[in-house]
C-alpha cells in the first residue's frame, strides 16, 4: 500500500520486530550461560563380611571292636577315648569320658576339670580336633591285667576363651606319641588306666 510516497510493508515490519525479539533474547542467553548441574560422588555401599560357620560338634562313634575283650578291642577302646578329648573340651558333655576313666588316670582327671571349668565360666574350646593313627598294642600287662596302645597322635589347631570371650590359650598343629593304657572290666568295658604323651618330631 501507499501512503505519501512511501510503501507501506506492514507484514515484514512484523517479522523484523520478532526476529529482533528473539535477537535479543538470544542475545540474553549468550551473555548469562546456564550454570551446569552438578552430581555428588556417593561412596560405595561397604559389602558385608559373610557371617561366619560354625561346624557343628559331633560325638565321636563307638566302635563295635569295644565289645571285644583282646588286643582288637583295646586298640579301638583306645582310639575311641582320645577322640572324646576336643569334643568333652567343646561339649562338657563327660558322660562317655567318666565311664572310661580310672581313678589312677592323671591326665584323664586333668582333662574332666578343664572341660568343666569351660563349661562352668561360659567360656568356649574351638578346634583341637585329634586324627589318630598307626595303633601298636602291646602285649597283655600280667602285673595289672591290661594292653598298652601306642597311638600317633595329630592335633589340630584349638584356642579357648574365657566367659568374656578374652583368649585364654592356643595350640598349634602338633603330633604326639601317645601310650594309652587299657584294662577291662567285666561287666563295665574297657577303662583308661593312664595317658602319656610324648612329643613326635613326625609331620
Amino acid at each position: 500500500m501507499r501512503a505519501g510516497g512511501f510503501v507501506v510493508i506492514r507484514g515484514a515490519c512484523r517479522a523484523t520486530g520478532a526476529a529482533v525479539a528473539v535477537a535479543v533474547l538470544l542475545a540474553g542467553c549468550a551473555q548469562e550461560p546456564r550454570p551446569q548441574p552438578t552430581f555428588a560422588t556417593l561412596d560405595p555401599l561397604p559389602t558385608p563380611s559373610p557371617t561366619p560357620t560354625v561346624e557343628p560338634v559331633t560325638k565321636p562313634e563307638r566302635p563295635a571292636e569295644m565289645d571285644r575283650t583282646d588286643e582288637v578291642g583295646a586298640a579301638a577302646a583306645a582310639e575311641y577315648f582320645m577322640s572324646l578329648y576336643p569334643y568333652v573340651l567343646q561339649t562338657g558333655d563327660l558322660t562317655e569320658w567318666d565311664a572310661m576313666t580310672a581313678a589312677t588316670c592323671g591326665f584323664c582327671t586333668s582333662t574332666r576339670d578343664r572341660a568343666a571349668r569351660i563349661q562352668q565360666s561360659g567360656g568356649s574350646y574351638t578346634g583341637g580336633a585329634f586324627e589318630l593313627s598307626e595303633p601298636i598294642v602291646h602285649p597283655l600287662d600280667d602285673l595289672v591285667g591290661g594292653y598298652p596302645v601306642d597311638l600317633v597322635v595329630r592335633q589340630f589347631p584349638s584356642s579357648e576363651t574365657d566367659g568374656s570371650g578374652n583368649l585364654v590359650a592356643t595350640s598349634e598343629d602338633s603330633t604326639s606319641l601317645a601310650q594309652v593304657d587299657m584294662l577291662h572290666y567285666d561287666g563295665t568295658g574297657w577303662h583308661v588306666l593312664a595317658v602319656a604323651l610324648a612329643d613326635s618330631s613326625e609331620d
